[in-house]
C-alpha cells in the first residue's frame, strides 16, 4: 500500500508539471521501485520515456531509463529482453563511462543467469581491458567475476576476484558495495565446507541489505544460509531461512531460484521422513526450474532423479530424466554434472531393465570420470569397473538363459563372488576415503588453529601498544598537571611576597594611611585564591594522596598534610621556604618533625614514601 501510494503521488506530480518532469527524481524513486515492486514500475517508466522524447532529452536521460528498464526485466527475470535493454542504455552512455560500465556489467549478469557463463566472463574481462571503469565499478566487475568462478568450480579464481573488489572498496572508504562482495564470499566459504563461518558472513549480509531495501539479495542470502544450515543438520532453522527466502522470490516471480529454494525444502522432508511433501516440493521445483530454463535444473534434476530411485519410483525418473535432457542447460553441462547425470541415469536403466542403456551410460562415465579425477582416480574407476562388470555379466547371463541351463549355478556362483568382491572394494575404497577425509579434517583445523593463534598474537601486539600509548599520555598529563601546580604554587608565592611588601612599606613609613593600606589590601583579595586552586589542582592529579598519607599517618596534621603535598611536587627546599613565606631552617625543622611522626630516619626512606602514595 506504501509503495502504490508512492507511485500514485509520483505520477500524479509528473502530469501536474508537463515539462518540468523531474528526471533525477525518476531515477531515484525509480531505482527504489525496482527493488521493490518491478511490477509496479513499468507505469512511471513509460511516463518518463514518453516525457522524454516529448522534450527531446538529453541522452544520458534515455540511457538512464534505458538502465532503469533493464533492470526491472532482470529483476523479474526476464534475462534476454533485459539485455537488449542494457545495450541500448550502454549506447546512449558512451560518453559517460562510468554509466556504461554499469550496463554493461548487468549484461554479464543477464549471461551468467542463462548459464552462459563464458559470455559472461567475456562481458566484465572486455570491461577490465576498457580501463573506463571507476573504482567503485570496478569493484563491482570483480564481485560478479567471481560470481561467475564459483559457477565453474573455480574457487579460486572466485577468491582472488573478490579480494580484489575489497581492496578496491577498502581504498575507497566505501562500503555501499561491500555487502554483495560479502555475499560472494560467503557462498565460496560454502561451497568449501566451511558452514560456519559462512553462516556468520551471511548474517552480517542479511542485516546490510535489509539497511539497503535490498530484498532480491536479502531472499539470495536467505536461501544460501538455509544450504548451510542443512549441512549442518540445523533442519529446522534451515526451513525458516527457506521460507524467507520464497517470500520475497515469490513476490519478484523469481521462479528460477524459487524451484532452488523448493528443491531444499524437498531435502529436508525427505530427511525428515516425510515422502509426500518431498515429492511434491521437488516436483514443483522443477516445474519452476524447466519454466525458467535454469541451469539448476541439472543439479536439482540429478537430486531427484536418485531421490525417486531410492524410493523405487523408476517411472518418475525416467520422465525427470527427459525433462532434463530437453533442457537449453543440458546443452552446456559441464563434464563433473554431466558424469553424475549418466551415473543417475545408468542406474534408472537399469533398475527398469535397460541394460544395454545402462552399460553405455557406465562406459560414458569412465571415459568422463578419467577425464576429471585427480587423487581418487583408481578408486573411482575400480567402482564404475565393477557396476560395468557387473551389467555386462548380467547381459551374458539373459543371453545364455534360453540355450544352456547347465550353465546357471556356475553363473550364480561367479554373480556371487563378484558381488563379493564389489562390496570388498567399496569397503576399502570408503575405509580409504574416510582415512583421507581425516587427515584432511586434521590439516585443515591445524592450519585454523594457527591462524587463530597468528590473529590472537596479532591482538596482543596491538593492545600492548595500545596500552603504551595510553601510559605515554597519562604520564605526559600528569607532568603537565604537575607544571600547572608548581605556576600555581608560585603564583600563590608571589602574593605572600605582595602582602609581606605591603607590610614592609608601612614600617618604612612609605604607606602613611589606612586608605592607602585598605587600597593595596583590596588589590589583592580582588585576585584569585591561589592556595584553594591549588589544593583543587592537587587532588585532580593526585586525588588520594592527603587521605591515603592520613589513613597510613594518622597523626599528621592539615598543616603537615600541606607541607607533604609541596613535596610531591619535587619542590626544593628554597622553593618551599618561599612558598610559605618561612625560613630555609624552618623547612628542614618542618621536615624533620614530620619524618619523626612517620617514624623515618632517613630523607631518603622519606621521600620514597610520598612518592609512591
Amino acid at each position: 500500500m506504501r509503495t502504490r501510494i508512492l507511485l500514485a503521488t509520483l505520477l500524479i506530480a509528473a502530469f501536474c508539471y508537463g515539462q518540468e518532469f523531474n528526471f533525477k527524481e525518476l531515477n531515484t524513486k525509480g531505482r527504489q521501485l525496482m527493488f521493490t515492486k518491478p511490477d509496479s514500475a513499468i507505469v512511471y517508466l513509460k511516463k518518463g520515456m514518453q516525457e522524454a522524447e516529448r522534450i527531446k532529452a538529453h541522452d544520458t536521460i534515455f540511457g538512464d531509463l534505458y538502465h532503469l528498464y533493464g533492470i526491472r526485466d532482470l529483476m523479474l527475470n526476464k534475462f534476454d529482453s533485459g539485455i537488449i535493454y542494457f545495450k541500448k542504455a550502454a549506447e546512449y552512455n558512451k560518453n559517460y563511462p562510468d554509466k556504461q560500465v554499469r550496463s554493461f556489467c548487468n549484461i554479464a549478469i543477464c549471461y551468467r543467469n542463462l548459464g552462459e557463463l563464458d559470455k559472461s566472463i567475456k562481458q566484465l574481462n572486455k570491461v577490465l581491458e576498457s580501463g573506463k571503469q571507476t573504482e567503485k565499478t570496478l569493484a563491482i566487475v570483480y564481485g560478479e567475476l567471481a560470481s561467475n568462478y564459483v559457477q565453474k568450480f573455480e574457487n579460486q579464481k572466485a577468491i582472488n576476484s573478490l579480494l580484489k573488489a575489497i581492496d578496491v572498496l577498502k581504498n575507497m572508504k566505501d562500503d555501499s558495495e561491500v555487502y554483495p562482495i560479502k555475499q560472494k564470499l560467503a557462498n565460496i566459504y560454502m561451497l568449501q565446507g566451511n558452514y560456519e563461518f559462512a553462516i556468520d558472513l551471511y548474517d552480517d549480509c542479511i542485516a546490510g541489505f535489509k539497511k539497503r531495501g535490498d530484498n532480491k539479495n536479502l531472499s539470495y542470502t536467505y536461501l544460501n544460509k538455509a544450504e548451510s544450515l542443512i549441512q549442518l543438520d540445523k533442519l529446522d532453522e534451515a526451513k525458516e531461512n527457506l521460507n524467507l527466502s520464497i517470500k520475497w522470490l515469490k513476490e519478484y516471480q523469481d521462479i528460477a531460484v524459487l524451484g532452488v529454494a523448493y528443491s531444499k525444502i524437498g531435502h529436508i522432508e525427505a530427511r525428515e521422513g516425510n515422502e509426500a511433501q518431498a515429492l511434491a516440493s521437488y516436483e514443483y521445483a522443477m516445474e519452476n526450474l524447466s519454466a525458467s530454463n535454469s541451469p539448476y535444473i541439472i543439479r536439482i534434476g540429478l537430486e531427484y532423479i536418485n531421490h525417486l530411485n531410492r524410493n523405487k519410483k523408476y517411472k518418475k525418473s525416467l520422465v525427470v530424466i527427459d525433462q532434463v535432457k530437453e533442457s537449453d542447460a543440458y546443452k552446456n553441462i559441464n563434464l563433473e554434472d554431466k558424469m553424475y547425470f549418466l551415473q543417475a541415469m545408468a542406474d534408472t536403466y537399469k533398475f527398469t531393465g535397460s541394460y544395454k542403456k545402462a552399460t553405455d551410460n557406465y562406459t560414458e562415465t569412465i571415459i568422463l570420470k578419467d577425464s576429471i579425477a585427480e587423487m581418487d582416480k583408481e578408486n573411482a574407476l575400480n567402482e564404475i569397473q565393477g557396476k560395468l562388470q557387473n551389467e555386462i555379466q548380467r547381459e551374458k547371463n539373459i543371453a545364455l538363459a534360453n540355450s544352456n541351463k547347465a550353465l546357471e549355478e556356475k553363473i550364480t556362483k561367479n554373480k556371487i563372488i563378484i558381488w563379493l568382491s564389489i562390496i570388498g572394494s567399496l569397503i576399502v575404497i570408503i575405509l580409504i576415503l574416510t582415512i583421507l577425509r581425516s587427515a584432511k579434517l586434521k590439516n585443515r583445523l591445524q592450519k585454523e588453529a594457527l591462524r587463530t593463534i597468528a590473529a590472537e598474537k596479532n591482538l596482543l601486539e596491538k593492545q600492548s601498544q595500545y596500552d603504551r600509548e595510553i601510559y605515554a599520555a597519562q604520564k605526559e598529563r600528569i607532568t603537565e598537571k604537575q607544571r600547572e601546580l608548581t605556576s600555581s604554587a608560585l603564583r600563590m608565592a608571589n602574593i605572600q611576597d605582595s602582602i609581606n611588601e605591603i607590610i614592609n612599606k608601612c614600617l618604612r613609613n612609605e604607606i602613611t594611611s589606612v586608605n592607602d593600606v585598605r587600597k593595596e589590601l583590596q588589590v589583592l583579595t580582588k585576585q584569585k585564591d591561589y592556595w584553594k586552586q591549588f589544593e583543587t589542582r592537587f587532588n585532580k592529579v593526585h586525588p588520594n594522596f592527603n587521605h591515603s598519607l592520613a589513613e597510613k599517618f594518622d597523626n599528621l596534621t592539615k598543616n603537615d598534610l600541606e607541607f607533604c603535598s609541596l613535596l610531591k611536587l619535587n619542590l626544593t627546599n628554597k622553593e618551599i621556604a618561599s612558598l610559605l613565606q618561612i625560613s630555609h631552617e624552618s623547612v628542614i625543622t618542618k621536615k624533620y618533625r614530620i619524618k619523626k611522626k612517620m617514624n623515618i630516619q632517613e630523607d631518603v626512606d622519606f621521600e620514597k614514601v610520598i612518592m609512591e602514595i
